[in-house]
């Protein structure tokens, strides 16, 4: 059985807004999140492969600009955890605030990091003007589901499980909070 050497010692915990200098942590906890949670994040061999192909420029881009910030959870300046956030184009000409790929070590779970990483993204969504925002969530992942209803996110959509290029994708939740 692997140990947790997290256990050991005393945990110095940083959840912060990104900043360009940081695009080697932000890459090393994402490309550990889309190794161990593909499936929670919907990663599809060709995504995968290319984030694994992108440059330290395009790792840069998703922590900066009005309309994209990315938190990261640090202990001892070790990344533990991260959430993307983004602002997207919707059909009727408007925008909304989109939570993305929300990750935290397993080591690190059902401690409270989760909640205060969603925290921090509602605070900055409104700093930059944001009413409201959307996040997708696997069915497989109960407990983020119900840490992100006791934040005041309410279920939209229940999508099933489906099949695409021979891989069966988990079924989920879309859901909105109000800011």
């Amino acid at each position: 059985m692997e140990e947790n050497p997290f256990n050991k010692e005393q945990l110095r915990i940083v959840i912060e807004i990104a900043k360009p200098e940081d695009w080697e942590d932000y890459k090393k906890i994402r490309l550990e999140a889309i190794k161990k949670e593909s499936m929670a994040f919907y990663v599809t061999k060709s995504s995968k492969e290319k984030e694994y192909g992108k440059s330290e420029k395009d790792w840069k881009k998703d922590l900066i600009g009005h309309n994209t910030f990315v938190v990261l959870t640090k202990n001892k300046d070790i990344p533990v955890g991260m959430a993307h956030a983004l602002l997207r184009a919707k059909g009727d000409g408007l925008s909304e605030w989109a939570v993305r790929s929300v990750y935290l070590n397993k080591d690190f779970r059902e401690r409270g990091f989760g909640k205060k990483i969603i925290k921090l993204i509602l605070d900055e969504i409104k700093n930059r003007g944001g009413k409201d925002v959307t996040l997708n969530v696997a069915d497989t992942q109960e407990i983020a589901k119900g840490v992100y209803e006791k934040l005041g996110f309410k279920v939209l959509v229940k999508f099933e499980p489906e099949e695409e290029d021979g891989t069966m994708w988990p079924g989920g939740y879309w859901m909105k909070k109000e800011i």
